[in-house]
């Protein structure tokens, strides 16, 4: 059984506390379930759509159709059909007719019995929903919050308990509650993060990777980390190797537009050998574009940002579970090789929400690869390739960070030959970065007559799309660069489809610069939407 839910209304309409109730009755009851928030760039208003599909089985991605649609604010059934299964369900307060589906009227006269606050609907249709679903009347209970008054809950649990006894006839599912925490992208990006050792957070805020910087400062003293929100992004990253020049394990986050701000500092690390974490949510350009939707266009950025030629790491993330496992990766290279390490995630993985089991501890590092104490200390010795860091005030060694080309204690140089050798050291720390990344993952039949190549937050979609035909199969790159060593034998064999969220195939062009993997077709989204099963299903019919 697999069912979609679409809440659909306005900023500010209550549709982020209904998916805040409903999940976690979802997941009481036995439900997996995979929630992404689309929303408008605004703060009150607008169109915004939260998609909850949930299953008794495991899930991967979102159903674009919804079976039951809740409209809220201003919304219109006529609007919404495309969004609508054949048989779906509205759940409404208007009177608009409609021939084609079945509708569940609240009427605003009731409504306002209990409150006359723009969710109304939506608390009445969640009890709908409670009791629809079979969740039980006792999910009731779990509406409520902290800000709220007396009042307030009394009212917002009669809309409920109102909207439960329209359906209060369909029997209750017995509990068998599903094990994990309901996390989203951002949290899981904090958590990984968090494991791996981190200090130091500085943010400007920036969508949609703002929830990393909320998630930590809530969190900032009961895990004694130092959590600021800077003036800008310039600032962000510099606080950062600020810090890490000084000790503390750190990261910023940002999007596209605050990246660009940020690349001068990439350079930074990468000449002066301080470890730096960035994670680019990514989101459509250029300059302010689409804040709050979803995009996979910063690639070309992540691999040219800064001048010069040197060491970096660029991981992508495929889902939530890995968000958590290559944030504490991204730590644990960008201090073992002294580099700056790029994680692109994007805004469909920041606002989407899954059950999360609890991690494998075992994937997870927490080391600082600092060198032996005593002052016989090179800060760049040309010789080494990873760890050996020191930092001031560690031990009696002279510490000198320094921007320029420089000698192997931090003093400047202009000499033709060391410059060459300090551009070689680059080359060996990539070659040794290349050799901890881990290959793309296959998933499909063993002799495929066409692969789906996919990387980042693609993951789930295309391993459904592969569950889906036949001759089929998915190559997902999560590690970028430096290009994981891995057997091509297969995609030299079978037909290549590009499937990405961008106008220019840049996964795929890049690809085929490092390897000489020609493409034979391209799947590209870049309407702001994220990719889905039926999306990349009819464009295959197509092709």
């Amino acid at each position: 059984m697999k069912k979609t839910i679409h809440l659909i209304g306005p900023a500010g309409g209550g549709l982020n506390s209904i998916e805040e109730f409903l999940l976690p009755a979802l997941q009481r009851k036995g439900y997996f379930f995979y929630a992404y928030r689309n929303v408008m760039s605004r703060v009150r208003g607008g169109s915004n759509r939260v998609t909850i599909t949930f299953s008794s089985s495991p899930l991967r991605s979102f159903d674009e159709k919804a079976d039951y649609l809740v409209l809220m604010g201003k919304e219109r059934i006529e609007d919404a059909l495309m969004h609508a299964k054949e048989g779906a369900l509205f759940l409404v307060s208007t009177e608009e007719e409609c021939t084609t589906h079945s509708v569940i009227r609240f009427p605003k006269e009731k409504l306002q019995e209990f409150s006359r606050h723009p969710g109304s609907l939506g608390l009445a249709a969640l009890g709908t929903l409670f009791a629809m679903l079979g969740l039980g009347r006792s999910a009731i209970e779990s509406i409520q919050k902290d800000s709220w008054t007396e009042d307030t809950l009394l009212a917002n649990r009669g809309l409920a308990e109102y909207g439960f006894r329209l359906s209060e006839s369909i029997p209750e599912r017995a509990d068998a509650p599903v094990s994990g925490t309901i996390l989203g992208g951002n949290q899981a990006l904090a958590i990984g993060a968090l494991s791996g050792g981190l200090e130091y957070y500085s943010a400007y805020p920036m969508a949609p990777s703002t929830g990393i910087i909320s998630f930590l400062s809530a969190v900032e003293e009961k895990e004694g980390i130092f959590v600021d929100q800077a003036e800008d992004e310039i600032a962000a990253v510099m606080s950062s190797i600020g810090a890490a020049s000084a000790g503390a394990k750190a990261m910023t986050a940002t999007s596209g537009g605050g990246f660009a701000l940020m690349s001068e500092a990439v350079g930074l690390s990468a000449i002066a050998k301080i470890p730096l974490v960035i994670v680019n949510a990514q989101r459509p350009g250029p300059a302010t574009g689409l804040p709050t939707h979803t995009a996979q266009g910063d690639l070309y950025q992540a691999l040219g940002a800064a001048q010069g030629e040197f060491a970096r790491v660029i991981l992508a993330p495929g889902d939530i579970e890995e968000c958590l496992y290559e944030a504490n990766r991204a730590l644990d290279l960008a201090w073992k090789y002294q580099v700056p390490v790029i994680i692109l995630s994007d805004e469909h993985l920041s606002d989407s929400s899954v059950i999360m089991r609890p991690p494998d501890y075992r994937r997870l590092k927490n080391e600082r690869y600092l060198a032996e104490q005593g002052s016989d200390y090179k800060r760049y010795d040309y010789n080494r390739i990873s760890g050996g860091f020191k930092y001031p005030g560690y031990d009696e060694s002279i510490i000198l960070n320094d921007s320029h080309t420089h000698l192997e204690d931090g003093f400047y140089t202009e000499s033709p030959d060391l410059t060459v050798r300090i551009q070689e050291q680059f080359l060996q720390v990539l070659e040794a970065i290349r050799a901890d990344l881990e290959p793309p993952s296959y998933y499909g039949p063993p002799r495929p007559k066409t692969i789906l190549i996919g990387w980042g937050s693609s993951k789930g979609v295309l391993k459904d799309v592969v569950d889906q035909t036949e001759g089929i199969g998915m190559l997902h790159f999560r590690h970028i660069y430096p290009l994981p060593i891995f057997d091509q034998t297969l995609i030299k064999s079978c037909r290549l489809i590009n499937v990405e969220m961008n106008s220019f195939g840049q996964f795929g062009k890049y690809l085929r610069s490092e390897i000489g993997a020609e493409m034979d077709a391209s799947i590209l989204r870049y309407d702001g939407l994220p990719l889905s099963t039926t999306y990349v299903l009819e464009k295959l019919e197509k092709l």
